[in-house]
C-alpha cells in the first residue's frame, strides 16, 4: 500500500486489468500473450532505449532547481499562487541547455525529480516544453514509461464516506441550517484537493497528448489513468472524451483479440462506477427521501455510464461477425 497526502490507496483495477493481461503497456518482446494465449499489441519500437550519460544527465539539474523553487514557491499557500499556466518554461530568453538532447528530458521524465507529487509534476511538466513538436519512434518507449510513473494523484475527501457521516452526525443532521457549516469545512478540503492535483493533471494530460493516438499501448495507457483518476473521485469528463475517441479510432485497425481485451478492461470500468464507494460526495443537501429527513450527503459519477455503455456495444458490434457488412463500420 502507497500513501500519497495522507490517503491510503490500494492497487487500482486497472492495474489487476494490467495484471491480467487485460490491458497490456509494451513489453520488451515481439509481441505480448494474454493467459488464453491470444496475441496483444506488437512492440512500439526494436530495442531498449540506451542508458544516457549521469554527466549529461547532471546538465538538466540547474532547470530543475528553478523549476523546484519556482514550484514551493508558489505552493507554499496551497493555491498554486503565481505559477505557470501552459508548460513554457524553455521559451523566450531560457532555452534548453546545451547537451541536453530530447532523450535526456525523457530520461529525467522517467524519475522522480521531488518527493512531493504536485512538485514533482509540475517540474517536469516544465521540462517537456524542451521536447521537440514530434518524437521519433525510438524514443516512444521513454515517453509510455514517463507516463505510467507519473506522480500519484491525491485522493478526493468526498471518498471517505465513513467520515464524512460521522462529521455531519456530529454536527447535527437533523439541523438543516448546519449545512452552510458543514459545505464550508468541506469545500476548503476540496479547494486542497483540488490545488494538489492541478499540475500532476496538466502533467499527465499533456504526456497522453503525446502518444501516438491509433497504438493499443497508448488507449492502454489512457485507460489506466482513466482508471486511477474515477477510483481517486477526480472530474474526468473531458479527458474521459478524449480517451474514447481514440479508443474508438484505435478499434478500426485493431485485431479482435485487442478489442476484446479493451471491451474487458471497460467492463471493469463500468463496475467501477457503478459501485457507489467510488462515488464522491460532493456536498451536504436537505434529504428529498421522506424517510430520510434532514441531511444528507450528495453524491457525483464522475463518467455518463450512458456513454460508457455505448462505447462497449459499439466494440462489441465491431468484432461481430455480420454477412456482407463491413465490421468496422459502426465505429466510424
Amino acid at each position: 500500500m502507497a500513501k500519497h497526502f495522507g490517503v491510503r490507496v490500494g492497487m487500482t483495477l486497472a492495474s489487476m486489468a494490467l495484471a491480467a493481461g487485460v490491458v497490456a503497456w509494451p513489453a520488451g518482446a515481439a509481441e505480448t500473450k494474454t493467459p488464453s494465449g491470444a496475441a496483444t499489441a506488437k512492440k512500439v519500437t526494436p530495442g531498449k532505449p540506451a542508458t544516457i550519460d549521469p554527466k549529461v544527465m547532471a546538465l538538466l539539474k540547474p532547470s530543475i532547481d528553478a523549476l523546484t523553487k519556482e514550484a514551493k514557491n508558489g505552493m507554499k499557500d496551497g493555491k498554486n499562487t503565481g505559477l505557470r499556466e501552459k508548460s513554457d518554461y524553455f521559451s523566450g530568453d531560457t532555452k534548453v541547455p546545451d547537451g541536453v538532447t530530447p532523450d535526456v528530458i525523457l530520461a529525467t521524465l522517467e524519475t522522480q525529480v521531488n518527493n512531493m507529487p504536485p512538485i514533482d509534476a509540475y517540474v517536469k511538466w516544465q521540462l517537456m516544453s524542451g521536447l521537440p513538436a514530434t518524437l521519433t519512434e525510438e524514443q516512444l518507449p521513454r515517453l509510455y514509461n514517463a507516463y505510467r510513473r507519473a506522480p500519484e494523484l491525491a485522493a478526493n475527501p468526498g471518498l471517505r464516506h465513513q467520515e464524512l457521516q460521522a462529521a455531519l452526525f456530529k454536527a447535527g443532521a437533523s439541523n438543516p441550517k448546519n449545512d452552510i457549516v458543514v459545505n464550508k469545512d468541506f469545500d476548503a478540503q476540496l479547494d486542497r484537493f483540488n490545488a494538489a492535483n492541478t499540475y500532476i493533471i496538466e502533467y499527465r494530460n499533456a504526456l497522453y497528448a503525446r502518444l501516438p493516438a491509433t497504438q493499443f499501448e497508448s488507449v492502454a495507457g489512457g485507460l489506466e489513468d482513466l482508471f486511477s483518476r474515477v477510483q481517486h473521485g477526480l472530474e474526468v469528463k473531458p479527458f474521459w472524451e478524449k480517451v474514447e475517441t481514440h479508443i474508438r479510432t484505435w478499434s478500426a485497425t485493431a485485431s479482435g483479440p485487442q478489442v476484446q481485451q479493451m471491451i474487458a478492461a471497460l467492463t471493469k470500468l463500468d463496475s467501477l462506477l457503478k459501485d457507489l464507494t467510488n462515488k464522491p460526495y460532493t456536498h451536504v443537501i436537505q434529504s428529498k427521501d421522506p424517510k430520510k429527513m434532514g441531511l444528507v450527503w450528495d453524491d457525483k459519477t464522475v463518467i455518463n455510464l450512458r456513454y460508457l455503455d455505448g462505447l462497449i456495444t459499439d466494440l462489441k458490434d465491431a468484432i461481430r461477425p455480420t454477412s456482407g457488412a463491413n465490421p468496422t463500420a459502426k465505429m466510424k
